[in-house]
């Protein structure tokens, strides 16, 4: 898997932000496990199987559902070395002994998701084998689970996971699959030539580059071999050079239909007597989603009534992925409460690496001084009482530790411990909390939601 990046002040300087300065050391994603040998972390961590990507996020209600309770996370785990994606959700609050049906979309859900995600786009018909979903039976307690390892890599255009009501098939509940990037990131691609284009336009080549900021968006270009003759025009696209030779234009608004250059990412080529076009289109408060895939470049041909040919393109690929993490603060239970425990504060962050390791850090303090307390990942939230311990092979139901993701926490004189364990598996979206028990009767003391 390809790891190299642009350094942070390099994408500064595109960005024109200046010195963005150090990165943050508390930033999760960018955590290592202690160095010193004396820190209570595993001495060897497991092995796990590494990944491209991880994205997600929680559930959103859509319009008509807002009143539920529906809780829960989608995953889109994507495989390294071109390996089928992994799509796995986790909701709670649904009806119970009933049947939902889960389909990728194509959009975000503060677009409703949009329509299906199609694994061929030329085909525009419903057709659950050119699509990716996922059916699944909730238990008595309206808890869902489900998971679906796709046959080929999915695309950017795979964005967010909707669940339907089983009664109107109605969209009710959507998930975003995004990642956790902590600073600007650059999708670089080589312009090359389409193999249709005509000879004059066999010589075009350069990069181009789109820097997705923390708040705006960026594309730069560096084009040769143009015909000097000819006035070319250039786009951001919303599929790979190779899908339906690059789909249609990148909407930075994708409701609306017609071509407006407000509403896309248009460099200006135009005509280049020295066949060299250098071009930079900056929009502001816009981070362009993950369907900006690819940089077209069309001839423009004065009086046509068909659109301009498409003569050359870049698929933009992100230089950088992040590992994925999830963090919360402590809330005491009734138990902790009675038992004294007003003055314990806990945080803790799982992150889910690209490594293909799960890692748990977590910290304590005000907790009474000389005390051990077992930690469990839990499979539900703190409100649901966290539900019962996270299994990593959900077949097997007795409490084997090697299955679960146990910790075991120390407080010292001052009554604070900590502690970081890693797992060699990418944690599914099920595990939602981190629950402190009392190791004498393993009363739970303390949750702490992993959003």
């Amino acid at each position: 898997m390809k790891r190299s990046w642009i350094t942070a002040p390099a994408i500064a300087a595109l960005l024109g932000l200046g010195c963005m300065g150090e990165l943050d050391p508390a930033d999760p994603t960018m955590m290592d496990p202690p160095d010193d040998p004396n820190d209570p972390v595993d001495p060897v961590d497991p092995t796990g199987t590494p990944v491209q990507a991880v994205l997600g996020g929680p559930v959103i209600l859509l319009s008509g559902f807002e009143g539920l309770t529906v809780t829960g996370h989608g995953q889109l785990v994507k495989g390294a070395n071109g390996t089928g994606d992994r799509v796995e959700l986790a909701v709670s609050g649904l009806t119970g002994m009933l049947q939902y049906t889960a389909h990728v979309h194509a959009l975000p859900c503060e677009f409703s998701g949009g329509g299906h995600y199609k694994l061929d786009p030329a085909i525009a018909e419903v057709q659950e084998t050119n699509e990716v979903w996922l059916r699944f039976t909730t238990d008595a307690a309206g808890v869902g689970l489900a998971s679906v390892t796709t046959p080929t890599p999915l695309r950017g255009d795979a964005m967010s996971l909707v669940v339907h009501d089983p009664v109107t098939s109605n969209k009710m509940a959507c998930m975003d699959f995004k990642p956790k990037a902590s600073e600007p990131v650059a999708a670089v691609g080589t312009v090359a030539p389409f193999a249709a284009a005509e000879l004059i336009d066999q010589t075009i080549g350069g990069t181009a580059t789109l820097v997705r900021g923390m708040s705006e968006t960026v594309v730069s270009i560096n084009i040769t071999g143009l015909d000097a003759a000819t006035s070319y025009g250039a786009h951001v696209h919303n599929q790979p050079c190779a899908v339906t030779t690059g789909g249609g234009h990148y909407k930075l608004d994708p409701l609306i239909v017609e071509a407006l250059e407000t509403n896309e990412l248009w460099p200006v080529i135009g005509n280049q007597p020295d066949g060299i076009a250098d071009s930079t289109k900056s929009v502001a408060l816009h981070v362009a989603r993950s369907d900006a895939q690819s940089f077209v470049v069309h001839r423009l041909i004065e009086g046509a009534t068909t659109p301009p040919p498409k003569v050359a393109c870049a698929d933009l690929v992100p230089e950088r992925q992040f590992n994925f993490p999830t963090s919360g603060i402590a809330e005491l239970t009734p138990d902790g409460v009675s038992r004294g425990m007003d003055g314990l504060f806990g945080t803790a962050t799982m992150i889910r690496e690209l490594t293909g390791l799960t890692r748990v850090q977590l910290a304590i303090s005000g907790a009474p001084a000389d005390t051990t307390f077992k930690v469990h990942v839990h499979n539900l939230s703190c409100a649901e009482g966290g539900g019962s311990h996270y299994k990593i092979d959900t077949t097997v139901t007795d409490p084997v530790e090697s299955n679960e993701m146990w910790l075991t926490v120390e407080t010292d004189g001052a009554g604070s411990g900590q502690y970081s364990h890693a797992w060699g598996t990418i944690a599914r979206p099920d595990a939602a909390s981190l629950v402190l028990h009392d190791a004498s009767d393993n009363a739970k003391i303390a949750c702490i939601d992993l959003n």
